[in-house]
């Protein structure tokens, strides 16, 4: 399975998801990227996923506000900003 690019992976993950496809990878905050392609993007925020899936009324189980917590607290360790729309559009330490 491809990796869902940043920018319209909710319409992948939801077409994914209607086509039975039950796991993906995702990464706190959208960090990661690749060391061989310069500037790559990571994989889609957990956070977004979690956001989307909740509004869909689909329960996952994981908090999304503790999630968006460990990717702040990761993202100031390395010295990055989160790429979650979500966590951009609502997180207060």
């Amino acid at each position: 399975m491809k990796k869902f690019s940043q920018g319209n992976e909710d319409f992948r993950f939801l077409s994914a998801a209607l086509m039975g496809i039950t796991v993906v990878d995702s990464a706190v905050s959208g960090l990661g990227g690749c060391p061989y392609a310069k500037g790559a993007s990571g994989n889609v925020a957990t956070e977004d996923l979690i956001y989307m899936l909740n509004g869909l009324g689909l329960n996952t189980g994981v908090n999304l506000y503790k999630v968006m917590e460990a990717g702040d607290f990761i993202c100031k360790a390395v010295n990055k900003t989160t790429n979650s729309k979500v966590a951009q559009a609502s997180f207060k330490p």
